[in-house]
């Protein structure tokens, strides 16, 4: 199996596009990029049955990889970087996100880029008057959010960038995507501090690998003597009233 078959899965990809690849072959190919002539399929075979799939092989760490069979170096930082290609890729899509979904697509972003964290991430999006994402700022990382929350900062940087709408984000590192007391209490805080600043709030989202909570939608986002009233209804719609985890 050589150059005759590597011929056939480009004409394939070419005419049918990804979607008439199985993973296999999809992977096959993305090796082309680092192994010039050798056949990359029993590589490709290998890789699955270690790491499940695609995903599982992006996720790997490159030393990982590197332990395969018929991995060198180079096939290695190849997969590296299809994954850092992958991220930017959807960073810069998201430059002006749809006026429809742009808090999914903040959500969805997030959960993919950052959900894997061991250490909370504080974030804040600058939205424009059409509702299109502006910026984004790596507010604090490694300590608890409410702490980190610098909402003075926020302001500064929403002027600088000629807006006056914010989206607020952390991550939760435990792997719940609940809004804590501490998270409702913070951002009812820092919806006061900047509407007399002359700039709205329009959401918290709080998210982790595989899920992500807009207070927003969730009717989380009003005056504290109501949270706790929300958050036990929001409960109730989401988990049933009980919580994942607990009996």
């Amino acid at each position: 199996m050589g150059e005759g078959h590597r011929q056939r899965l480009l004409t394939k990809y070419y005419n049918g596009g990804i979607r008439c690849l199985c993973e296999e072959e999809i992977i096959e190919i993305l090796l082309f990029l680092a192994i010039p002539r050798k056949d990359t399929r029993p590589i490709a075979v290998s890789l699955i049955e270690k790491f499940g799939n695609l995903v599982g092989i992006l996720e790997a760490s490159r030393e990982e990889i590197s332990k395969i069979d018929g991995i060198g170096p180079r096939s290695a930082m190849t997969i590296s970087f299809m994954k850092d290609l992958l991220f930017y890729y959807r960073k810069d899509k998201r430059k002006y996100f749809k006026e429809a979904s742009y808090i999914d697509d903040i959500g969805e972003y997030l959960a993919d880029t950052y959900g894997n964290e061991k250490v909370e991430y504080v974030f804040a999006f600058y939205i424009d008057e059409k509702k299109r994402y502006r910026a984004c700022d790596v507010i604090s990382t490694g300590q608890e959010f409410s702490a980190q929350l610098d909402f003075v900062y926020i302001e500064k940087r929403a002027k600088q960038h000629g807006v006056r709408k914010v989206v607020i984000a952390h991550n939760h590192p435990s792997g719940l995507a609940i809004p804590s007391h501490a998270d409702l209490v913070a951002t009812e805080m820092a919806k006061s501090y900047l509407e007399s600043m002359g700039i709205e709030l329009i959401d918290h989202i709080i998210f982790e690998r595989d899920d992500f909570v807009s207070l927003a939608e969730s009717n989380m986002m009003s005056a504290e003597d109501e949270l706790s009233e929300f958050f036990d209804d929001w409960t109730d719609k989401k988990y049933g009233g009980k919580l994942p985890g607990k009996k």
